[in-house]
């Protein structure tokens, strides 16, 4: 059984994730509209952007997960990639968040091309640490948890931070959050890595499980198995479209200026306050049970707000919906997925929790490319053609549409509770 890190040291390892979390929403939800519609490039060639870098990033997970594995330095097999990528990460997040002051295509494609690679390159070999320090399903429960602690802090920061500190006169929502995002991720990243590269160990390659070679792509013949991944690259499709046109939606047809941040803040805040619940309503009901009801939460929410009047209330309900529905996805689709691992184990002897897992960030990371990507594309063909009211470019693509693919992937998820087969 291996020895349980200290507190300190396990403060230190998942302090890591705040500044990765605070990094990946502006990424998500502002630099969008900054970029297609303040800076001139258009949410058409945004998204375009968005949807090709976010398929060849996914692609690149599993072989970074694979190098990473193989790896073999006297400072260990994760640490490495971590100090390779974090300054990557640095320059981009200095890129995307300080542009000139006429970026064209070509600098956004190849300043998000950074970012995600850069943040792929860190965040892959971070949570396959995470598990090698946890050693036995009990460790890797704990050190799960306290990752995903930071990961809910970075999201509460990133949604502070910005009311925090003094917008200037004349500058958007978008410009001001992603330059106060920027400059405070830049700085936590750089002493978070600090403290994790100098006072957390790994553990020795001899001590490490050897990652299985046969290929994982047989597993997605279960059609239980496929179904869940395909129900989750929807569910994340879903999210992405949302996210994609939510600050539009919010200040721009609603006309609920400087509404978004605090909308932001409270999501994040009602996220972080029913984790405890959600993990407490799966252990009886169970997760699959718990996941479909966060999911309809969500869609309610949704058609309520698209029914509302643009007043305030209207976000307090939607921000009520999405925390649920954010703190149901984060705690339980990577533990629904690990289900199928476990039956895996059992009928074939290989343990390859690893490969599930790489497996579902893969199908998450795609979803999301797509969704965004889509989102964006759709929102700009509609924009000339569509007035506002209840079919409104932004309610189309903010609600209505996350509401159909939801109910698709709520159908995928239903046949994932077939009995498992693995050939």
């Amino acid at each position: 059984m291996t020895r349980p890190l200290s507190v300190a040291r396990t403060l230190a390892f998942s302090s890591l994730s705040v500044p990765l979390s605070i990094l990946s929403l502006p990424i998500v939800i502002y630099v969008g509209p900054y970029y297609g519609e303040e800076l001139g490039i258009g949410l058409g060639a945004v998204g375009t952007v968005f949807l090709v870098v976010r398929i060849l990033d996914a692609m690149l997970d599993i072989f970074v997960g694979r190098w990473s594995d193989r790896t073999r330095w006297r400072m260990g097999r994760r640490k490495p990639w971590i100090l390779v990528g974090a300054p990557l990460l640095l320059a981009a997040s200095i890129m995307v968040s300080f542009p000139p002051v006429r970026p064209g295509v070509i600098y956004f494609a190849v300043a998000v091309s950074l970012y995600y690679i850069a943040w792929t390159v860190v965040q892959i070999p971070h949570l396959s640490w995470g598990q090698d320090l946890g050693g036995d399903e009990a460790g890797r429960r704990r050190m799960s948890a306290w990752r995903e602690s930071g990961t809910v802090v970075g999201a509460l920061m990133a949604g502070l931070l910005p009311l925090i500190v003094p917008q200037a006169a004349g500058t958007s929502t978008a410009a001001h959050a992603i330059w106060v995002l920027g400059i405070a991720a830049t700085v936590l990243l750089a002493l978070t890595l600090i403290a994790a590269l100098l006072f957390v160990p790994e553990r020795a390659a001899g001590e490490a499980e050897v990652t299985n070679a046969e290929p994982l792509w047989g597993a997605l013949r279960s059609v239980p198995v496929l179904a869940a991944i395909s129900s989750i690259l929807l569910m994340n499709f879903a999210a992405g479209s949302y996210n994609a046109v939510v600050l539009i939606l919010i200040e721009e047809e609603y006309g609920l200026k400087g509404a978004f941040l605090p909308f932001v803040l409270l999501q994040y805040v009602i996220c972080l306050a029913t984790v405890p619940l959600t993990i407490r309503v799966a252990r009886r009901a169970g997760t699959y049970t718990v996941l479909v009801g966060g999911v309809l939460v969500f869609v309610v929410g949704l058609l309520a707000f698209a029914a509302m009047p643009p007043a305030q209330p209207a976000t307090y309900v939607l921000a009520l919906a999405a925390g649920i529905y954010v703190s149901t996805l984060l705690v339980l689709t990577p533990a629904y997925v690990a289900e199928f691992a476990a039956a895996d184990l059992a009928a074939s002897g290989r343990d390859r929790m690893g490969e599930f897992m790489a497996l579902y960030n893969l199908s998450s990371k795609l979803g999301a490319a797509f969704g965004t990507g889509a989102g964006l594309i759709v929102y700009d063909a509609l924009k000339p053609h569509v007035a506002g009211g209840l079919m409104s470019p932004g309610r189309v693509v903010g609600c209505y549409l996350p509401v159909a693919i939801f109910a698709l992937s709520l159908a995928a998820l239903a046949r994932s509770r077939k009995p498992i087969t693995f050939a």
